[in-house]
């Protein structure tokens, strides 16, 4: 996938040096928007197709998780098996279902914490 259907980034105009960054302005706007709803328009979908405010913060939680231990196996395994997140799962199966705006805020801060040291340790030229 080279541009996100959903949001329209250009992955291939993304470089090493944008990732931390926006991971970050990603995350603390996700914060600011999940902590300033009210809990009872957290699960309320504004748009037919969008997810819910809650969802969104999960669902980018569980990416920055996948995603650095998917960086820790393609660097120590000669031949990977990345397993999928299983986005569309999650959601039709109520997993996020559990957690509120309140909760949700200081795991996706977390998921951030633990991607962006790693994410910054690894050598460039590893990630070609």
């Amino acid at each position: 996938m080279d541009v996100c259907e959903v949001c329209g980034s250009d992955f291939d105009e993304l470089s090493r040096d944008d990732v931390v960054p926006r991971v970050r302005a990603t995350v603390t706007n996700a914060v600011d928007v999940v902590m300033s709803i009210e809990e009872s328009q957290s699960y309320v979908q504004r748009e037919p197709g969008r997810w819910p405010v809650v969802e969104y913060c999960a669902h980018v939680r569980g990416v920055l998780l996948t995603i650095r231990d998917g960086l820790v196996m393609g660097l120590v395994e000669h031949e990977p098996d990345f397993k999928s997140l299983y986005r569309d799962g999650h959601i039709d199966l109520g997993l996020y279902r559990s957690d509120t705006a309140a909760e949700i805020a200081r795991p996706l801060e977390s998921a951030s914490s633990l991607f962006v040291p790693l994410f910054s340790a690894i050598e460039p030229v590893s990630l070609c």
